[in-house]
């Protein structure tokens, strides 16, 4: 999962993370407060490139 904790973060500035899904491409703004979950050892996906700094937190559930 992971949090953004970006403000005032605008579309010009990049960082989208990208998930390719069932031929599918979604494209995710890390806009401050927004959550993703997804599974991402089974869901291709990526971070683009950036023009500002990015902050984010990041978390891994594991099931034992």
């Amino acid at each position: 999962m992971i949090t953004y904790l970006n403000q005032d973060w605008a579309d010009t500035n990049g960082g989208e993370l990208q998930i390719y899904h069932n031929e599918e491409t979604i494209s995710i703004l890390p806009i401050g407060g927004r959550m993703v979950c997804f599974e991402s050892s089974k869901i291709q996906h990526e971070v683009l490139s950036s023009n500002k700094e990015r902050r984010s937190l990041t978390g891994w559930m594991l099931s034992l």
